[in-house]
């Protein structure tokens, strides 16, 4: 199988050209339910102090959202290593490996990334495949604090699709950090 990258594109809000969910996209339906969606989760997230709530309502939104087949989330560990933390379904979990491959080039470059035929490393005992796949770096003052997958088992994710995983994926981090302090705070 060969895989090829349909978009790349900077997580860092500073480098991003025009905004995305600005008042032109307000008048699209789609993106104007995308904005009030991505509006609700950040009132949700300002609610939450634990870090996995965080996590588990941030990937729960965004699996229903696109459609997804499973959507994990790799955590930065003490050591600085990305480890497995969330995957939706939780069935899954046994059965699909998230792609270090991925991981490393999305933070290496500090990009999303989006690719078609994304087929899993070979060390997965059952040969999933997987039509689609994005795959977004979650950053924080120059750190990465983890990685989020999206996997479509069948199909093509749509351009909307990949354009509300980065917004959502910044969201999320924002909220990771803030509750990350607090649940510090409260032990």
């Amino acid at each position: 199988q060969t895989q090829r990258i349909i978009q790349c594109r900077s997580v860092l809000q500073t480098e991003q050209g025009p905004a995305e969910f600005g008042i032109d996209a307000l008048r699209d339906e789609e993106r104007a339910h995308d904005f009030l969606t991505l509006h609700q989760l950040s009132m949700r997230l300002l609610g939450c102090s634990n870090p996995d709530e965080v996590v588990r309502v941030s990937l729960e939104l965004l699996r229903d959202r696109v459609r997804a087949s499973v959507v994990g989330f790799l955590w930065s560990s003490d050591d600085g290593q990305l480890k497995p933390k969330l995957v939706i379904p939780e069935d899954a979990f046994g059965k699909v490996q998230l792609s270090n491959e991925l991981t490393n080039l999305v933070t290496r470059e500090g990009k999303a990334i989006w690719i078609d035929n994304q087929q899993l490393e070979e060390k997965t005992r059952t040969a999933q495949h997987y039509a689609d796949a994005i795959c977004v770096p979650l950053f924080h003052e120059g750190r990465t604090l983890g990685a989020m997958h999206v996997y479509l088992e069948k199909g093509r994710f749509r351009q909307t699709d990949f354009d509300m995983s980065i917004p959502l994926a910044n969201i999320m981090t924002v909220a990771l950090v803030r509750s990350r302090r607090e649940y510090v705070l409260q032990v």
